[in-house]
C-alpha cells in the first residue's frame, strides 16, 4: 500500500516540476517597457528553492556552505 502512495506522490512531484519548467520557459512578456516575470505560486517557489538546494548539496559534496554561486 505504501508503494502506491509513493508512486502517487512521485507523479505529483513530477507534474509540479514540469509546470515550473513550463512557466520558466514562457516567452518574455513586456508591458509598458518593463519585463513581466511569470507568476509562480508559493508552492512552486518553494519547490524551486528546494531543487536549487539539492543541486548545491550535490555540487558541494553534501555541504550547503556559503558558496552561493553553486546555486546559479
Amino acid at each position: 500500500m505504501h508503494f502506491l502512495s509513493y508512486i502517487h506522490s512521485m507523479k505529483k512531484l513530477l507534474k509540479q516540476v514540469r509546470e515550473v519548467v513550463r512557466k520558466a520557459n514562457l516567452p518574455v512578456v513586456r508591458k509598458g517597457g518593463l519585463v513581466v516575470p511569470p507568476k509562480f505560486t508559493q508552492e512552486e517557489l518553494n519547490l524551486i528553492v528546494k531543487l536549487l538546494e539539492r543541486r548545491a548539496l550535490r555540487q558541494n559534496g553534501g555541504k550547503l556552505g556559503s558558496n552561493w554561486r553553486s546555486l546559479v
